[in-house]
């Protein structure tokens, strides 16, 4: 999953726990966790809030939309069923990473600062790369993924998992 960006420059570290963390929700749970644990979730209230709804986001709709591409036998036994399947989640994976774009347009990070939003942010870019979609088109979202890859932590990760951005 590209270690949720390679956030912690010890990520290494934390492989087996990565390998473990499998879901989505169980992302959603352990980021705020993380976040604070490493002074990378802020400390404001509303901000904190407004961080909860773009985990919650992330987690209950881009990346269960990029899981219908990816593993459609989810959701139905019939194979003949899977290409539409795939289709749609493509369709919808495209359109919140479009609003992902959105969110970053005239600022450098989704909270005040770079925090543990980012790095999951990230994570979608690179599967819509994967997916051959028009990331590049993403004007603020490519600046995200800009930034991202400036990261030492990220590079390692990147390098590691063979990453083509």
């Amino acid at each position: 999953m590209l270690c949720l960006g390679g956030f912690l420059a010890s990520w290494s570290a934390c492989a087996s726990w990565c390998d473990s963390v499998i879901d989505a929700a169980t992302v959603a749970l352990v980021l705020p966790y993380l976040g604070k644990r490493f002074e990378m979730w802020p400390s404001d209230p509303v901000k904190e809030a407004r961080a909860l709804s773009h985990i919650g986001f992330f987690a209950s709709s881009v990346h269960p939309a990029h899981a219908h591409i990816g593993r459609p036998e989810r959701y139905t036994e019939d194979k003949s069923a899977f290409p539409g399947i795939q289709a749609m989640g493509k369709k919808s994976f495209h359109d919140y990473v479009k609003q992902i774009d959105a969110m970053y347009v005239g600022r450098e990070w989704l909270s005040d600062t770079y925090s543990v939003l980012d790095p999951y942010a990230f994570v979608f870019y690179t599967w819509g790369v994967r997916r051959e979609l028009p990331m590049s088109g993403l004007k603020a979202y490519t600046a995200l993924k800009d930034r991202m890859m400036k990261r030492p932590a990220v590079q390692r990760v990147a390098a590691d998992e063979g990453v083509k951005l």
